[in-house]
């Protein structure tokens, strides 16, 4: 499904592969909202969390028309659901691709693309939402091109360009840190100062 969504892309744009000049993407995970690379998130144990996927292209392909990633976790970290459909919704593919997507767990990949447009700069690919495992620890989160035996063209440009071969891939160091033990105690303790004061005003 994946392959023929893709090819149809190239096919049906009437697009050649063309090369200029030294292409390369940057694949990296943003856990902020603000578009930018984040190589380490700090989470509680059991923390659920989001990770939106972008893709910085180089602007000398005419910009990006598909993308086709490969999602690795180190074991503990999963994606968020109770079962395989809610797994699959967990990933969610920016509106901006009007293909239909194609997604899978096992490997776990995410597949989509445009017939009609081209994104330029930093290009959000799609969302993911994850759960950190209930040991404390680092857990990294990386990426890798779908099939990198040259079977399939996933990230192409424009012009027809596959920037497969030179993508630099980023990955994000998740941090499980416990509570301070002190912390709930803290906290507990303004609320009964709070609580205190309310009752002097009362008075």
């Amino acid at each position: 499904m994946k392959h023929l969504l893709l090819k149809s892309l190239v096919l049906a744009t009437g697009i050649f592969q063309v090369g200029v000049g030294q292409a390369a993407l940057s694949i990296f995970a943003d856990a902020n909202g603000d578009s930018s690379y984040d190589s380490i998130l700090n989470v509680t144990p059991g923390a659920i969390f989001k990770l939106t996927v972008f893709a910085a292209e180089d602007g000398l392909h005419g910009g990006l028309t598909s993308y086709a990633l490969e999602v690795g976790l180190d074991a503990g970290l999963s994606i968020s659901g109770a079962n395989d459909a809610a797994k699959l919704a967990s990933l969610v593919s920016h509106a901006q691709w009007d293909l239909p997507d194609s997604k899978s767990l096992a490997p776990l990949e995410v597949v989509d693309g445009t017939f009609f447009n081209n994104y330029f700069g930093t290009v959000q690919l799609f969302d993911m939402t994850l759960q950190a495992p209930g040991a404390s620890g680092t857990y990294n989160v990386s990426f890798k091109n779908v099939e990198p035996d040259d079977t399939f063209d996933g990230f192409v440009g424009f012009d027809g360009f596959v920037y497969d071969a030179s993508n630099i891939f980023q990955s994000t160091q998740i941090h499980v840190v416990p509570v301070p033990g002190a912390l709930p105690l803290f906290a507990s303790a303004l609320v009964g100062l709070g609580a205190l004061v309310r009752n002097r005003r009362k008075q």
